[in-house]
């Protein structure tokens, strides 16, 4: 099947679920992402592959402004300011440059302006607003500076999972798992207006009215984009999706389109009806899976769960033999990589872990967290790693920052450009 030279009702056909196997292309070879090939000879990741520019952030410990980052916890960047979400605990606000406590935004609770769960909200690219996710269809709207703009109701499409972007105050939702009841993939919707305005109707009919014998949340592991689960069903097929690491994602001023079980990265001008292939991954044997597939099939493939754009390069998380319960169970985890491909030269490693060599400093190997709408890659090192690197370090050689931790400090966040 030739994905790039696809025209408009095959691209909806593709959302329904189509992992491509590597198919050749028309287009220019520089939008293909050769994961079979670069698996051959895996490379290692290192951290000047990834950024020029590495700034480290100190977050400022005080009683009121203590953070604990784990993989479970929602960390996003607005344009001058770090925003930390954990459970049970208010968002807080940092400064972006100097790593200074500002706030908190709301609090937790139930009433007026306040949520359960400080790890559930997003952030408005273009209003730098934040979304506080109140139950899955209410929002608290804050302002950067923490004032509490309204509440919104909305409706979502309907589905076992459901993920959202927000951007210029507009909602795109995507599915992630649907159910029986799923008629449309994806809706967009004017939070202004409470008007959709668009909306991606499921092409298919191989969504299962079996009844779901096991739910297997993966709570954790940045790899997943947090809060990600794998279903199965009981007919003996599995399938899985991510709440909080949407197919869609802003880049600049170009939206961006993936679903888990397509190998097309779709750019969005104004509506569906007007989707065009940006990137293809090309997992070969690796991959030619749908949506809904057994254990043994999926023995050897791999799925692609988390991709993060920058100004000059995609990075993704995959994993295979996702759907071996057993291997969960006894804690054999399956095999994970992390990849990524130069949007300049063309050029991919991919590599069988989830950390990245810091080779700039004596730092310990890291992984990937999140990506701001400026592209900026962000990870986080806990203090009392970087206190036991800072034996290995000349002191000449460490920052003032470094030389002052102490191992009850917030964590340290880091920056990549």
């Amino acid at each position: 099947m030739n994905k790039m030279s696809v025209t408009l009702s095959l691209c909806i056909g593709l959302l329904s679920g189509c992992s491509g196997n590597g198919s050749k292309s028309s287009e220019t070879t520089d939008q293909i992402i050769r994961v079979e090939e670069a698996l051959k000879q895996p490379e290692k990741i290192l951290l000047s592959d990834i950024g020029k520019e590495v700034v480290y952030v100190p977050l400022e410990t005080t009683d009121s402004s203590l953070v604990s980052i784990s993989s479970s916890s929602t960390m996003r960047l607005l344009d001058d300011m770090i925003l930390i979400g954990t459970k049970n605990h208010p968002i807080k606000v940092f400064d972006k440059k100097t790593g200074h406590y500002l706030r908190e935004i709301g609090k937790i609770g139930n009433g007026p302006g306040e949520y359960a769960d400080g790890a559930f909200f997003h952030i408005d690219a273009k209003t730098q607003n934040i979304y506080v996710e109140v139950n899955p269809c209410q929002r608290h709207i804050y302002s950067k500076d923490g004032n509490l703009i309204k509440t919104i109701t909305y409706n979502s499409p309907i589905g076992v999972l459901t993920s959202p972007l927000f951007l210029d105050e507009i909602l795109y939702s995507f599915v992630t798992i649907p159910s029986p009841a799923t008629t449309c993939f994806s809706e967009i919707y004017d939070l202004r207006t409470q008007t959709k305005l668009d909306s991606l109707k499921l092409s298919d009919n191989n969504i299962p009215a079996s009844e779901i014998e096991m739910v297997m949340p993966f709570s954790g592991m940045e790899m997943f984009g947090g809060r990600s689960f794998m279903m199965k069903i009981k007919n003996q097929t599995w399938t899985f999706g991510s709440r909080e690491n949407p197919p869609f994602w802003s880049y600049k001023d170009e939206l961006r389109l993936k679903d888990v079980y397509n190998d097309t990265v779709f750019t969005i001008k104004n509506s569906f009806s007007d989707m065009q292939p940006r990137y293809i991954f090309d997992l070969g044997k690796w991959g030619g899976f749908k949506r809904y597939e057994t254990e043994d099939y999926m023995s050897d493939k791999l799925i692609i769960t988390r991709i993060l754009e920058t100004d000059n390069l995609i990075y993704f998380n995959m994993i295979q033999n996702m759907y071996n319960l057993n291997n969960w169970i006894k804690r054999n985890w399956p095999p994970m990589y992390c990849g990524i491909y130069n949007k300049k030269d063309g050029t991919i490693k991919v590599e069988e872990t989830l950390n990245i060599k810091n080779d700039k400093i004596a730092f310990p190997d890291f992984s990937i967290y999140n990506v701001s709408n400026n592209g900026e890659l962000i990870a986080c090192y806990q203090a009392e790693s970087l206190i036991e690197a800072r034996e290995n370090i000349p002191e000449s050689d460490q920052p003032d920052w470094l030389k002052n931790l102490k191992e009850d400090d917030n964590p340290v966040i880091m920056i990549i450009k």
